[in-house]
């Protein structure tokens, strides 16, 4: 039990730290594993693959602060992803739990082409909190995010799209 704690620690760690290291990434992965974690108790996940998730958001754009990319750079899913191979490739062979770093690996791929549910989850959730303006009310935003996300029908998964919009938007 200790490991597995201190597992969670070092990985909350290294999320605070690459807030400290990239102001414009600053609370972006703690809102999209909060995001995540809203989809995942809405689909009902076990505790196990919950705190994958959790885990996974907290690091899925680990690999941007190798490649020097900004938050910017990450605003669209149709390039600069490398970051997503390069934060796999840190995390395989040196990660606790190997599947955190293949779901890290697959968080912008199509849904139409990856059947991890969990890097699905957080490809969504990526998308709703670079959608969510700061300083705007996101209520006022959710029928723009709405429609992203219903025109890319085969980019998202849509069991989890329409979780995104059965009164989630209540508790963000």
């Amino acid at each position: 039990m200790k490991e597995n704690y201190n597992f969670y620690n070092i990985i909350k760690s290294l999320s605070y730290a690459m807030d400290l290291i990239s102001k414009t990434l600053v609370g972006h992965h703690k809102k999209v594993a909060y995001v995540s974690y809203r989809f995942g108790l809405k689909l009902g996940l076990d505790i196990k693959e919950m705190k994958k998730l959790i885990a996974a958001s907290l690091l899925h754009d680990l690999g941007i602060f190798y490649l020097d990319q900004e938050y910017q750079d990450l605003n669209s899913d149709d390039e600069n992803n490398f970051h997503a191979e390069v934060g796999y490739k840190l995390l395989e062979q040196n990660c606790f739990d190997p599947e955190i770093a293949d779901i890290i690996r697959y968080h912008h791929h199509d849904y139409s082409n990856n059947q991890n549910q969990l890097s699905n989850i957080i490809h969504l959730a990526d998308r709703i909190v670079v959608l969510i303006s700061d300083g705007k009310s996101v209520l006022n935003q959710v029928n723009h995010i709405k429609k992203v996300i219903e025109n890319n029908k085969e980019r998202f998964c849509p069991y989890i799209g329409n979780y995104a919009f059965a009164g989630m938007w209540i508790t963000l």
